[in-house]
């Protein structure tokens, strides 16, 4: 819950709920087709959270999807910085942009190696 909104999850889907009255302000089905899973984190423009098989940062204004990454797992926020811990026990660093600055940028730490990829906007 944030400014008045609680988010919910509601099937295969997000739903956006008017603390005040219940109403619907939004829903979003991820375009993966996958429930979201775990706990999703709320930012001042963003709900971020994973399904079976990717993180979404979710437009909170407009409930569309803003960016997506191929992985999935716990998520963590922490400095502008979303940790994804995935099941196989690797993390994802996702440096999360301010509004209006475009797809999140990624870090993946695999064993020792690294790689730097853009997300898909």
């Amino acid at each position: 819950m944030a400014n008045g909104v609680v988010y919910v999850t509601d099937g295969n889907a997000m739903s956006a709920l008017s603390e005040a009255d219940g109403s619907s302000v939004w829903s979003w089905t991820p375009a993966d087709g996958q429930a979201p899973l775990g706990r999703s984190i709320v930012t001042d423009n963003l709900l971020l959270t994973s399904t079976g098989s990717h993180v979404y940062g979710i437009n909170l204004a407009t409930g569309t999807t803003a960016w997506s990454l191929p992985v999935a797992g716990n998520l963590a926020l922490s400095d502008g910085v979303l940790y994804v811990a995935t099941n196989s026990g690797s993390i994802t660093a996702v440096a999360v942009p301010e509004p209006g600055l475009g797809g999140a940028i990624v870090v993946a730490a695999v064993g020792l190696s690294i790689r730097r990829r853009k997300a898909n906007s």
